[in-house]
């Protein structure tokens, strides 16, 4: 398997909260990165919103991290285009598309600037401690849906991934920065024992 992974935006993910483990499949070739707090207490199904795929497929947790706020999931049957990480990190001023499926809806890419890069001071999943993350701030209308997906620079190569948005701007957005991802990304080939996703985050 490549050591890129297969990220979260060519798919739409639901998930139900305080199933049994165990429910999903082991065994598969394929990954996908995505923001831990839509996967907390729950087993994830994977639906590809492509023509030549149209069932769900169950998914494993098989890495997590809910203070970065990052899982990666084994995927049985998940065929869709590797998006590589970029080699370097964005600068200010840096186009790119934000990917996924804002407010439930369709997929959807949407035009970005990044602003800044920061660390960002907040509490972890489950707001029992603060964690501080390095992320990059971006002009860029986020919406709940969003979370998971992908930034992407010019060449569809992932600058990070977006995981909230300010609540008193709705032209920003905040993504974890490639160097934040980067660990989990180049050990997913070789996961392949799911692990627990804890208590449901509130």
């Amino acid at each position: 398997m490549d050591s890129a992974v297969t990220l979260a935006a060519s798919a739409s993910m639901s998930t139900r909260c305080n199933l049994p483990p165990g429910r999903s499949t082991r065994k598969t070739s394929a990954a996908a990165a995505v923001l831990f707090h839509a996967l907390a207490g729950g087993i994830a199904i994977i639906t590809i919103n492509r023509p030549d795929q149209h069932n769900a497929l169950d998914a494993e947790v098989v890495s997590y991290d809910p203070e970065v706020d990052v899982a990666i999931l084994k995927v049985p049957g998940l065929r869709a285009p590797v998006l590589p990480l970029a080699p370097k990190p964005a600068i200010s001023g840096l186009s790119g598309l934000v990917l996924g499926y804002p407010l439930d809806g369709p997929y959807t890419a949407s035009a970005a600037r990044v602003r800044d890069r920061i660390h960002l001071r907040g509490p972890d999943i489950y707001n029992a401690s603060t964690v501080v993350r390095n992320v990059y701030t971006v002009r860029a209308v986020v919406r709940s849906g969003n979370s998971g997906g992908p930034l992407l620079d010019g060449s569809g190569q992932v600058l990070g991934l977006v995981f909230g948005a300010a609540v008193d701007n709705d032209e920003t957005g905040f993504v974890l920065a490639d160097d934040e991802i980067a660990d989990e990304v180049a050990t997913a080939p070789s996961r392949n024992t799911e692990v627990s996703t804890g208590s449901c985050a509130s």
